[in-house]
């Protein structure tokens, strides 16, 4: 059943629509959209499905009388355009996107004379560009493509989304940045993964195909992604993710073939360094292990700063304490840069902090004379 977004008209307002019945719908409904956006498309579907829920469009671009592109794709924008595409797809309800934080409006349209007095959903997911149109459409293609994916990039120390390929740390620190942007370039990206972007694009004609694909991925390693699987928050969600599971079961199939061992390289002793090292190819492949490398240095010193120079050093050094404290600070830090505390020893600190000490009280007694 679709029509999950206008719960209150009822489940049996949304019936299943078989494909004679979808297909004609969905291409009407495509060229009215047509006219409101320079970009239209739908995710390619499920392969062998006998009926269908909802129609989903992804757009971007919306267009002036003129049909020329509009630069103006604000909230205000698609707020104000929402009564338009209510029109235009003769939808008798509508629910309007929530801000870019939810870029997806939807309406109830009459499914036609073969299914009288019922509904199609038709979800609408506005992108900012074109860009992060097609990595939408690629990501919700044939089912949960995003998701089996994401499943390939996570069991490698990467996380993958709509918004493009990102490292993984699960716990963060100063020498590993937890989520750092690699690329958004989709075809770059997937052969990265080692997949053809061009295999994907003439379409599959049957699950078994769209599996053979995924299976063709270095990253496609059963016995890890047995482990990749994600919370149990999330796995509820795609419990009912109907292409999701039914790789799930494809792969864990293939996991269970295979030899379980704990020195192999999908055994957890080997799970860490298999992730760093994709991690590491994947910074040198996308061209961003300088800047990441340069982010590390920074995060590295101001740890290094924060460890060495704070109030409980000073305190602990000087044997004083309260507002002449920050004196003391202050009078460090008018001979040195952050750089240079954070890369001096201790002991060579220890003895600035000593030589700035007298100074400081001074300026103390002189601010606390001047207050009495």
């Amino acid at each position: 059943m679709g029509g999950k977004a206008f719960a209150e008209l009822g489940q049996d307002a949304f019936p299943r629509i078989p494909t004679q019945v979808y297909t004609p719908l969905k291409a009407r409904l495509a060229a009215h959209l047509k006219k409101l956006y320079a970009f239209v498309d739908t995710p390619a579907g499920s392969p062998e499905k006998g009926d269908h829920g909802d129609i989903v469009f992804v757009v971007c671009t919306p267009l002036t009388t003129g049909h020329k592109p509009k630069a103006d794709n604000t909230d205000a924008a698609l707020s104000n355009a929402h009564a338009r595409i209510k029109d235009a797809l003769g939808a008798q309800y509508g629910i309007p996107a929530k801000g870019t934080c939810m870029p997806m409006s939807n309406f109830a349209v009459p499914a036609g004379p073969e299914l009288a007095g019922k509904f199609c959903q038709v979800d609408l997911h506005v992108c900012k560009d074109k860009d992060e149109w097609q990595r939408t459409l690629f990501f919700n293609s044939y089912g949960d493509m995003g998701m089996i994916l994401s499943l390939f990039t996570r069991a490698h120390g990467l996380t993958l989304g709509t918004k493009g390929l990102r490292t993984h740390y699960i716990k963060q620190d100063e020498t590993h940045i937890s989520s750092f942007f690699l690329s958004d370039d989709l075809e770059k990206i997937l052969r990265f993964l080692g997949l053809s972007m061009e295999t994907w694009a003439r379409g599959f004609a049957t699950r078994a195909d769209v599996f053979a694909w995924l299976k063709s991925s270095r990253f496609f390693a059963p016995r890890r992604l047995v482990g990749a699987d994600p919370t149990q928050e999330k796995k509820a969600v795609r419990q009912h993710r109907e292409m999701y599971q039914a790789f799930l079961e494809f792969s864990n199939a293939l996991a269970a073939e295979q030899p379980n061992s704990n020195s192999g390289p999908d055994s957890e002793s080997a799970e860490e360094i298999i992730k760093e090292a994709t991690r590491q190819e994947a910074l040198i492949y996308f061209g961003k292990k300088e800047s990441y490398n340069a982010l590390v240095a920074k995060n590295l010193q101001d740890y290094n700063f924060r460890q060495k120079f704070n109030g409980k050093k000073m305190m602990e050094w000087t044997g004083l304490q309260g507002t002449v404290i920050r004196l003391v600070m202050h009078g460090v830090r008018e001979r040195l840069s952050e750089a240079e505390i954070a890369a001096m020893d201790e002991g060579t600190l220890r003895n600035v902090v000593l030589e700035v000490k007298p100074e400081a009280e001074i300026r103390y007694s002189a601010v606390k004379d001047s207050k009495e």
